[in-house]
């Protein structure tokens, strides 16, 4: 699941779910490539696929870079971009702690997002 950060309550960050696209959210990690994936719905608002680097330096992971993904072509998005929050990236770039993580589950926290990710 996928929430974001709506206030906070003394040191504990409050979150609420973010609606998830119909079909589902992918994040796949290969080497040090993320692919974003949203069946059926266009998060990026231009296609389905997002790809980003990633770098992971002790207990954080760094998205870097976010690219709208075609076929043919990946365009790099604007700094300032919005588009990916439906997907928890808050703009082109986001800076997860890297809270547990096993061969079956990742937790991820940013100052916008918790990210609950499990393994397919």
């Amino acid at each position: 699941s996928l929430a974001r950060n709506v206030s906070a309550e003394g040191d504990e960050a409050v979150y609420t779910p973010l609606p998830l696209p119909e079909k589902g959210l992918y994040w796949n990690f290969q080497l040090k490539l993320l692919m974003i994936y949203t069946p059926g719905a266009l998060h990026n608002g231009h296609t389905a696929y997002t790809a980003a680097r990633f770098t992971v330096r002790n207990d954080s992971l760094l998205v870097t870079d976010t690219y709208i993904h075609t076929m043919n072509s990946d365009s790099l998005l604007d700094e300032s971009t919005t588009c990916l929050r439906g997907v928890g990236i808050d703009a082109n770039r986001e800076g997860f702690a890297l809270r547990s993580l096993s061969d079956k589950h990742m937790e991820l926290v940013s100052p916008h997002y918790r990210l609950l990710l499990r393994k397919y």
